[in-house]
């Protein structure tokens, strides 16, 4: 930018932004929005007020902002200054706009301070390019013709009929002008009304004028032209013309021209010219393909000599796929000690013929002689000579690395679908420094640290201490790549739990240590363990308190617990207690299970005996089954003695 408008006044300067008709923006390093021009008001309906501080996926839509996350989080990290990159925005209204983006990082002594947008609506273009396709068959099978199988003859057949369809006319002929003469080569349709060979004097054919012009003649009315004197329109009452010169070898050979008996109304434009030119050319070089296959063949034996050393397996056939020549390679892989000249290749590849003459290899299956099929990358080319057509193949086996692919793409597929959909928080982390860099992040993780959410619409009073504590998750990535091993770590974020395990990436590729996490929100957990230790903590102090002894025993007999009363009244240590068998406890030697009071003779740790009265109840487990017995003992020694005491007074 010139220093002339840096120079400009703030608000001038802002003027110049809008009036550029795109959306310039800055983000901090964290995304967040610090200045947005008002042309996304026009563009997007946000004004520029109610942006700042939100994250710039704000402004993607939902389905791309995973994606964008991770392209521009792999700019950052790769620190690439500039980028280019096409994504659907989301507008305030929902509505989807395409747009270009160019980004360019910001640095402050050195450190990313952020990122400079700038973004275009391109969903005009896209339309237009579309009208431009639609419109653009003609082109379309010029490409399908260059790149069209079959013999000389019949793909020029091919093309004379569908030409004449896209432009309207009834007749099509490629012509050899030899002197003064005009001969019929090829023409369509089969009803014309002329023959292969037919001769005219070119002076009575249109194609003079072709001749003559040594471009492209297009006449839509022949007979309101200055051209309704010439003797083919007198002779046959042709009214639309168009025909270009075919040349070979650098001179003109012949024409290829189209007609009607009616006028063009439409009239021929330049995209109809154009066509008829690309098509005359097409034609020449199908003549000069011919030339020179002829020529390819006269060296044939010297590339055979070459090829038959190839690892690769080659072979050249006819157009029916009767195999003409085959290398050793080829017979090796195909299972066969002989070459199969006169065989159909297609019983070894059967879809040889499919997309010939193809940029590249392609992937398609042979099958061995004895009928084992394998995988095969086959690269084939047609060439068109005088006598017909050869089809050269060049294939390898590629079963091995095929197979290993394929596990590698499920892997990977299984991998991104379970990263993308799992409600676990994943995503990698780079320290840099003092620096915790977040190179990605899957959706979970997005929406849960609130990476859509603006400082802007925190609560009054509330601050930003609810964000993820960063010195945690840098002690814990320090830690981790000091002992080599997972990192776990319990932390609050936002009145939430998350249980976080941090895991170093061994990458030799990467210069920069790189960490991945996976957290999980324990919230729920957390609080009932806090609930539990609560609950716990209340029952002990009310078991402690209990006046009579208490024990609580398991279906085994084992004694699992004892309060302070039952120490005291048996003597015993709480250790003591716990290492004895509680059937010692009831007079039949196991538990009743009832909660009638009864009276039962109890001895002592040293032997004394004393009455008490016990109650004796079930505990049921959560499945219903029964966990053990509980038991509450009262001494009524004192209480029996009384009760003699007035009775012998009563007496």
């Amino acid at each position: 930018m010139s220093s002339s408008l840096i120079d400009l006044p703030h608000d001038q300067f802002e003027q110049f932004l809008d009036l550029s008709g795109d959306i310039v923006y800055q983000t901090d390093r964290s995304g967040r929005i610090t200045y947005v021009n008002a042309r996304v008001t026009d563009l997007l309906g946000y004004t520029p007020e109610s942006l700042l501080g939100s994250h710039y996926l704000v402004l993607v839509d939902p389905s791309a902002r995973a994606e964008t996350f991770r392209f521009y989080s792999e700019q950052a990290r790769q620190e690439t200054t500039r980028t280019y990159h096409e994504f659907p925005a989301v507008a305030r209204d929902g509505a989807r706009v395409w747009v270009q983006q160019h980004v360019q990082l910001l640095y402050d002594d050195g450190k990313l301070k952020g990122f400079h947008g700038v973004v275009r609506d391109v969903s005009r273009l896209q339309k237009v390019e579309q009208d431009l396709e639609a419109r653009d068959a003609r082109m379309e099978l010029l490409g399908q013709l260059a790149a069209g199988t079959g013999s000389q003859t019949d793909r020029i057949d091919e093309g004379l009929s569908a030409a004449a369809e896209l432009l309207g006319l009834s007749t099509a002929i490629l012509s050899r002008i030899n002197g003064d003469r005009y001969e019929v080569v090829q023409y369509w349709p089969e009803d014309a009304g002329i023959h292969e060979g037919q001769q005219f004097d070119l002076g009575a054919t249109y194609c003079d004028l072709v001749l003559r012009q040594e471009g492209v003649v297009a006449i839509e009315h022949m007979g309101e032209s200055p051209h309704a004197a010439h003797p083919c329109y007198e002779a046959f009452g042709l009214q639309a013309y168009i025909g270009a010169p075919v040349h070979v070898g650098g001179r003109i050979v012949g024409t290829i021209n189209f007609s009607d008996p009616q006028p063009r109304k439409a009239g021929f434009t330049g995209a109809d010219t154009g066509f008829v030119l690309l098509l005359a050319r097409w034609v020449g070089s199908v003549l000069e393909q011919s030339i020179a296959l002829d020529r390819i063949q006269s060296a044939e034996g010297q590339l055979r000599r070459v090829v038959s050393a190839s690892a690769d397996g080659v072979t050249t056939c006819a157009p029916n796929g009767r195999i003409l020549w085959m290398n050793r390679a080829a017979c090796d892989m195909l299972g066969i000690s002989q070459e199969p000249v006169g065989q159909d290749i297609r019983l070894f590849i059967p879809s040889y013929f499919q997309n010939p003459g193809t940029s590249g290899p392609e992937h398609r299956q042979a099958i061995q002689y004895g009928g084992t099929p394998f995988e095969i990358e086959l690269t084939i080319t047609r060439t068109e000579h005088a006598g017909g057509s050869v089809v050269a193949g060049i294939f390898r086996d590629v079963s091995a690395r095929n197979l290993q692919a394929t596990k590698l793409r499920r892997r990977e597929a299984a991998l991104r679908a379970f990263f993308d959909g799992t409600p676990f928080l994943m995503g990698i982390l780079s320290l840099r420094g003092d620096e915790l860099v977040h190179l990605s992040a899957n959706a979970a993780a997005i929406d849960f640290l609130g990476l859509l959410v603006p400082p802007s619409l925190l609560r009054d009073g509330e601050s930003t201490e609810n964000l993820p504590d960063l010195t945690a998750w840098k002690q814990a990535c320090l830690r981790c790549a000091a002992e080599r091993k997972p990192v776990r770590l319990e932390m609050q974020f936002d009145g939430r739990w998350l249980n976080v395990t941090i895991n170093r990436i061994e990458d030799p590729t990467e210069d920069e240590a790189r960490f991945s996490y996976v957290a999980e929100d324990v919230t729920t957990a957390h609080h009932q363990a806090v609930e539990l230790a609560k609950r716990t903590a209340e029952f002990e102090a009310i078991y402690a308190s209990i006046p009579h002894g208490a024990v609580f025993a398991n279906a085994d007999h084992g004694i699992v617990a004892v309060n302070p009363a039952f120490q005291t009244m048996f003597g015993y240590t709480e250790a003591e207690a716990l290492s004895l068998d509680a059937a010692f406890l009831f007079p039949d030697g196991s538990p009743g299970g009832t909660e009638t009071p009864r009276e039962i003779t109890y001895h002592r740790s040293d032997g004394r005996g004393f009455k008490a009265e016990t109650i004796q109840v079930p505990v049921p487990g959560p499945d219903g089954n029964r966990l053990g017995w509980l038991a509450l003992i009262r001494d009524v020694t004192e209480r029996n003695t009384n009760r003699e005491r007035l009775s012998m007074q009563a007496n």
